[in-house]
């Protein structure tokens, strides 16, 4: 409760010293324009302009008229200090990029856009070179490794520890941007800090910057045409999963395979042993027969709910991005006409263009950024049939299977570790139907509750056009849901409900320091240095949880099967060549099962 009220009195003390008035030496350098956003001189030519917006020639009807326009691609990174800038209408955009396109949304011939940079850089197009063939491909071998890792040390990114910690990675790099898109101004020392914490942060939003930005896959693509192909990216992870599963549900087919061929070969027991003998080495390293899922099960849900969440950030991300529109104002400040955000010269919405790609991103926004969500919070995995695999419904196989990998692959997952209700069995205070259920005290709408908060701070983000009123939006809605985490305590264990309080009130006081960054700018004072370094170490800290988590939950599994190996070699349980092969390839004991699920839990 009084990290709640901390948080309330700091964010409205951020935002009362927002809103102070700006500095009367601005009436020195022009009448105000474009309903504030601009400074004119005395023949209505654009002097200066807002940090983030555009001016440039539009044509309607018959004339043409200046106006001026939210930008995504516009190069403020040279005027270092100051709210106004002095604005150059021949050299407004970023490098390589086409400094008569509208809004700076197109490159320069002989360039076009980078598929892996995250700002969206024009670079040079020339041969296909290696990196540009093997870019795909080497995404899909870095993520099935990563989940591989997951799938051998049953590492759960949608549990309570982990959840919260990918979600401040996702958000701060993305829509809790520390500059506010270059709003802020920044020196070289903050631009490094930012390099570095998006890199770092670039896997939980499928962002793989490593690969540099300088991957060119065909030249004079557009921006909606990027941003499509980038839907590419986000089911990349859907490839992983599927040779994943395959294989964990062919190994015990492959075991009985080998098991039965050894055993038809009528080869001499030495020679038998010769041939298996690796499995010895497992059979002194129990920790390594972890490493192939004694509990597969459990290991494919974790893979599949892992999934879900990386791409979750992608789709929301590519989705508003096609959908956002942004106005252009003229002289008077009326809006003229609105135009595709990252593709200045489609109108919005009557492209046929536009519309050519759009359609694409309504049926996400409906099936994965919509419909997901709200099943999480309406829908509820089975109590009484966790333990076993029968499907809950009996219409045929294939709705008996939906109905399986609904329960088994996404409600379970993200929703075991909140409280299920169990103490609250009363008629008045419970109701259920099918997998929707209400129970007071059933905090299991709390998985879905996380994937709308992510899509609110997206769609704040995209489709509010002012930098105060977008951080004020955002500070209301971290509020909120560090209110609703504090009051709901969600989650079964109460160190999962700190974590989620702790995520928050970090957010809040990263969020505060931003406004307050702001309000130095629109002052014309200029972004302090030290601000920003205090802002990137706390961001930092949610990173270095992560992995102080890996290494113990590595650590503990090892310390579990340790034990349990010195408690089969004290009962001298020893397997046959034989059974150790099968052993190594089906699995350990149920016993072993049990008694590390128990442990788990």
């Amino acid at each position: 409760m009084n990290f709640f009220v901390a948080a309330v009195f700091l964010s409205c003390w951020s935002v009362t010293q927002s809103l102070e008035p700006e500095n009367d030496n601005l009436e020195a350098l022009g009448q105000e324009c474009f309903g504030n956003r601009a400074r004119c001189n005395e023949t209505d030519h654009v002097t200066m302009v807002q940090r983030g917006y555009w001016a440039g020639p539009y044509d309607i009807g018959n004339k043409t008229i200046t106006v001026l326009g939210f930008c995504a691609f516009c190069n403020f990174q040279n005027y270092k200090i100051g709210h106004l800038i002095k604005i150059d209408l021949d050299n407004q955009c970023d490098r390589n990029r086409n400094q008569s396109s509208m809004l700076c949304s197109s490159c320069k011939k002989g360039y076009s856009f980078a598929i892996n940079s995250y700002r969206y850089e024009c670079v040079k197009c020339g041969k296909t070179t290696k990196g540009e063939r093997l870019y795909f491909p080497l995404n899909v071998l870095i993520l099935t490794i990563f989940l591989l890792f997951i799938y051998l040390f049953d590492f759960s990114l949608v549990s309570g520890a982990l959840n919260p910690l990918i979600f401040f990675g996702q958000m701060t790099s993305t829509t809790l941007n520390l500059n506010i898109y270059e709003a802020i101004p920044t020196n070289n020392l903050t631009e490094h800090l930012s390099y570095a914490y998006q890199t770092v942060n670039s896997f939980w939003k499928l962002d793989l910057m490593f690969f540099g930005s300088n991957l060119c896959l065909h030249e004079d693509m557009t921006m909606v045409q990027m941003l499509s192909l980038k839907y590419t990216v986000a089911l990349m992870a859907l490839s992983p999963v599927i040779v994943l599963v395959v294989i964990a549900k062919s190994l015990d087919k492959i075991s009985n395979s080998i098991g039965k061929g050894l055993r038809r070969l009528g080869l001499s027991e030495d020679l038998v042993i010769h041939i298996i003998n690796p499995c010895k080495c497992f059979g002194r390293l129990p920790w390594l027969q972890k490493a192939v899922r004694f509990n597969r099960d459990n290991s494919i849900q974790t893979i599949v709910s892992s999934c879900i969440l990386l791409s979750f950030t992608k789709f929301n991300i590519i989705t508003f991005y096609l959908l956002t529109p942004t106005n252009l104002y003229d002289i008077n400040g009326t809006v003229v006409n609105s135009v595709l955000y990252y593709e200045g010269p489609l109108s919005y919405p009557g492209s046929r263009t536009l519309w050519k790609y759009a359609w694409l991103a309504i049926v996400f926004l409906i099936a994965v950024i919509i419909i997901f969500p709200f099943s999480l919070i309406f829908l509820r995995y089975d109590l009484k049939k966790e333990q076993t695999s029968k499907p809950s419904i009996k219409c045929g196989h294939i709705l008996s299977y939906l109905d399986k990998f609904l329960d088994k692959c996404i409600l379970t997952p993200f929703q075991r570790d909140l409280r299920n209700g169990k103490k609250s069995e009363d008629v008045c205070s419970k109701i259920k139907l099918w997998r929707f259920s209400f129970g007071m005290h059933d905090c299991r709408w709390y998985a879905g509750w996380y994937f709308v908060l992510r899509s609110s701070l997206f769609a704040v983000s995209i489709f509010s056009m002012d930098y105060l009123s977008q951080l004020i939006i955002q500070q209301i809605l971290i509020i909120i849901a560090l209110g609703i985490t504090v009051m709901v305590r969600p989650y079964k264990q109460m160190a999962h409900n700190r974590l989620d309080a702790f995520v928050f009130l970090l957010i809040l006081v990263i969020n505060s320091s931003v406004l307050y960054q702001y309000h130095l700018t629109i002052l014309s004072y200029g972004a302090r240095n030290d601000v920003f370094i205090v802002q990137y170490c706390l961001s930092f800290i949610p990173t270095i949880l992560i992995i102080a988590y890996f290494f113990m939950k590595i650590r503990r599994n090892w310390r579990l099967d340790r034990d349990y190996h010195l408690m089969r070699s004290n009962e001298n349980m020893n397997f046959s060549s034989i059974e150790c092969l099968e052993h190594y390839l089906c699995g350990c004991t149920e016993e072993h099962q049990n008694m590390t699920y128990s442990v788990q839990n």
